[in-house]
Parts: structure tokens; sequence; C-alpha cells
């Protein structure tokens, strides 16, 4: 059986995507605001002008990184479980956005995100089978110190859920707390280097720029055995050029200035490709994402990944639409179903709506029934002499019916999908159920996973331990 896919862009137009990023690296360069690193690169090899921050990547330094970053790494949950592998046309579906506001699952009102929310987030997470890591916790708490938020939520994450955390670190402080974090979940260094249970979360800034707290968490991570995802995010029309063939060759040239810093600090250090290159409406002049140009542009990010032999990632499942309805259901159909069958290997924005500012329980409950659509659509048709079941026509004939067989009882599991929140009875049998609506079926299945799922405690003492760097943390803020 072969898994559906889809590709646009040609062997010699990716090679074209890919020399025109290398002129950009060679002869523009990259603003990397960080001085040891600018140093770090000139004694690899790259051309740093004096006096400013500006570095110019010669093909040979791109070739040689592309050369030492590993090509397949599996990501852990917190007790080597849950592990999400990294290879050629493997999907996986996750959370994605850092929301500050959300859906109240109680009285339908949007407010400013608490901890609880973030922290009900992640046990859904935990609990939906389909979100098969936690990436960009989907909330980012408004009742803490902004200045510590990052620690927040890496102890959130921790205590809410077994998966793999993708999440960011703001720089050389905050990544060693991270670290910290994580080593006493994993249990010593050398367990979270073997089987790393968290990933860097790591922005570059349109256009062609690095700021000191993104270069920081690049070669932090990178130096202590922690995947990095790089993940630049122009904004086609305002960031990079209004063509998509612009937009993805500049951002491709951003993320391979990235995985030079990674492999120059740390050679073989694991790098996943990750992108966020959208689009400005040009009426309202707001940032898009749930439109056929946003999926394209996955499309085209995961050829690039292939054509490297990178692992990548990228947004999808995304939406404009504010709320759960009609709008929503279409754009993140397009962004979920698209990039996956273009084999984007981490697909990012389960939970969100409203350009992944809001996020929305229910909407949470209806992405996992579209991922399951769409991996439905990825498995394909299975053909063989069992499926097409010759002998079974013949038997039953003109005029038969096959409800009841043995063949039908044994394949309909597998040949058809079912559905959980959408409805397919009768209209007379919707109304008599109270019409509900399929938000309102979503809101009560989140309703029901979060009464019955419980949080999957750590240790007591590991617990302690986390919110005691969290602590620590802020002190040292508050005293800065």
């Amino acid at each position: 059986m072969k898994r559906t896919t889809f590709e646009i862009l040609s062997r010699d137009e990716i090679r074209q995507i890919h020399q025109a990023s290398l002129e950009i690296l060679a002869n523009v360069g990259v603003e990397i605001d960080e001085p040891e690193t600018c140093k770090m690169l000139g004694e690899a090899g790259a051309h740093v002008e004096q006096g400013k921050a500006i570095v110019k990547f010669p093909e040979s330094l791109v070739r040689e990184a592309l050369t030492k970053a590993p090509k397949e790494f599996t990501l852990y949950g917190r007790d080597g479980t849950h592990p999400v592998k990294l290879e050629p046309w493997a999907t996986y579906f996750t959370t994605g956005g850092y929301a500050t506001y959300v859906y109240d699952l109680s009285t339908g009102a949007r407010r400013e995100v608490v901890s609880q929310d973030l922290a009900d987030a992640v046990r859904l997470a935990d609990a939906i089978p389909n979100c098969h890591l936690l990436a960009n916790p989907p909330a980012a708490p408004r009742d803490v110190s902004q200045a510590t938020l990052d620690r927040h939520q890496w102890a959130i994450a921790f205590t809410n859920t077994r998966k793999h955390i993708l999440s960011e670190a703001r720089g050389y402080d905050s990544i060693q707390d991270a670290l910290a974090m994580a080593t006493v979940v994993a249990g010593d260094t050398d367990s979270l280097r073997k089987k790393p249970i968290i990933t860097f979360d790591a922005t570059v800034i349109s256009p062609l720029t690095h700021d000191r707290l993104q270069t920081q968490e690049i070669v932090g991570g990178a130096r202590n055995g922690i995947p990095v995802s790089i993940s630049p995010g122009p904004m086609a029309g305002a960031s990079s050029p209004v063509t998509l063939a612009g937009t993805i060759a500049q951002a491709n040239a951003e993320f391979l200035s990235g995985l030079v810093v990674s492999q120059v600090a740390a050679p073989t250090a694991p790098v996943i490709y990750a992108c966020w290159a959208r689009h400005i409406d040009q009426r309202t002049a707001n940032v898009t994402m749930g439109t056929p140009e946003y999926a394209l542009l996955r499309v085209c990010q995961a050829q690039l990944g292939r054509y490297y032999g990178l692992p990548t990632r990228g947004g999808g499942v995304i939406t404009d639409a504010k709320i759960a309805d009609a709008q929503s259901g279409y754009e993140k159909m397009l962004t979920c179903l698209v990039p996956a069958m273009a084999g984007l290997n981490i697909v990012s924005g389960m939970a969100m709506c409203d350009s992944i500012n809001t996020m929305s329980y229910e909407q949470f409950i209806l992405d996992e029934e579209i991922v399951e659509i769409t991996k439905r659509i990825l498995d394909g048709i299975s053909v063989s002499h069992e499926k097409i079941a010759l002998d079974l026509i013949k038997r039953v004939g003109p005029g038969g019916s096959f409800l009841g067989t043995k063949h039908s009882l044994k394949h309909f599991k597998e040949e058809l999908w079912i559905p959980q929140v959408s409805d397919r009875t009768t209209w007379s049998q919707w109304h008599e159920k109270g019409a509900r609506t399929a938000e309102v079926r979503a809101r009560e299945v989140a309703k029901k996973i979060l009464a019955s799922h419980p949080r999957p405690a750590l240790p007591a003492d590991v617990e302690k331990r986390l919110w005691k760097i969290v602590q620590e943390a802020e002190k040292k803020a508050s005293s800065a």
C-alpha cells in the first residue's frame, strides 16, 4: 500500500531555490547579534564584516554543515515513552502557538490565559492520541512574571504530560534552567543526551537576522545535545518578497545560517528544519495563515528538507478564524492535509485559532478529528486479493447484500474511518438529541477528558526541584 503524497516543486526548481539561498548567504549575509558566535563563525571560515554583526557564509561552510547534521533522530517522552522518530515521510501532529487568550471552557468567553489553562491544555494533549508531542505549549499565562514565563511553561509542561516537549529558552540563563529541569526529570545528563525529552524552539527574525537570545539558544542546545528547531517566519509582502518562491528562498537561507551556527558550535548536533513562512493580507495588512499559500509554503519546505535529508516541522492545522466555525474547519483541513501529504515531519497548530493568538479547548478536540481524517487519507487504499474480494462479490451476486458478511465484519474497522465528534445521524435523530453543533459536542468531549484523565504526576521530590528552579529564576530576575 502506497502512502498518499503531494509535491509541487521539480528537482530543478528545488536546486534553483537552494542556489538562490546560497547566494543570499554568501553575498548578502545574515546579521547575528551575538559577538561570541560571530567570532566562532569567523574562525570556522565565515566572513564577518568588521565593526558590524553581518556574517557571510561561503558555500563550502553550508555544504559542510549539511553533511554533519544528522538525517534522522528520535524525540522521547519523559519516561522514554511516546517516541517520535523523525525520518522521511513520517508525519506527526502537535500543538503550537503560545496563545495569550483562551475561550473559557465553562463560559465560552474569551479572556487572558492563566496557568491553569496551560496545565489543562497540556493534560488534554497528554490524553489525545494524535497529539504526538507538546510543541510550543499552546498558552502563555499572564498570571506569572513574564520575565520567567518560559520557566513556568517548562515546569507546567513537565508536570502535566509524559510526551516530548518542544518550547523556547530565552538565552543562556534560560537554557541552563530548562536543561536543569530536563535533567531532573530524565535522571541525569547522560540519559538526557541519549534520549532527549526536550527540544528548543529558536526563531529567526526575518529578514536575515538572528538576535542574541535566539542565537544563544541554537548554540546552547547544540552543545548540550538537545535538538533545536530553527524556525524562520518571514511574511511575504512585508519581511520577505511577496512572491512565494522569493519568500521560501529567503526563509531557506535563514534556516541554513542557523544550521551552520549549530554545526560549528557542535558537529552532528540534531536540528529540525522548521518554518512558519506566511504572508500578510493585502487588504488588512494583518498576518494570515489559514491560506492556500501557507499550505503551499509548507510543501516547499518539506521538499527542501528531504533534499537536504533533514527532519522538518512547520505550522499546520492553522486558521485565521476567530472561533471554531465553518471557516476554521476548511482552513484547518487545508493546512493540515496538504503539509501532511507533502511529508512534513511535524505539523504544529492543534488547539489554536485566531492566527494562533487564541487557544480553544473545543478546537483542540475538533483538530483531533481533522488529524484523524488526514491520517486516513495518508494511509491510502490497500489493494490485495483479500481486499478486492472478487470471490465475495461473485457469491453475493446481483441484488444481494454485504451487510453482516464475515468479510465486512473483519475489515470495516480498518477500512472505514469512524468519527468521535462528527455527526452522521439523520436530521430527525440529530434534532431529537438536542441539535447540538460540532462545537458543543467537542466541548463535552473536552470536559469529559479533563474530568477523567489524571495528571501524570512526577515524584513529589522531582516536582519540588522543578519549581525550585523556577523560583530561583524569579529571584534572579527581580534583582536584576
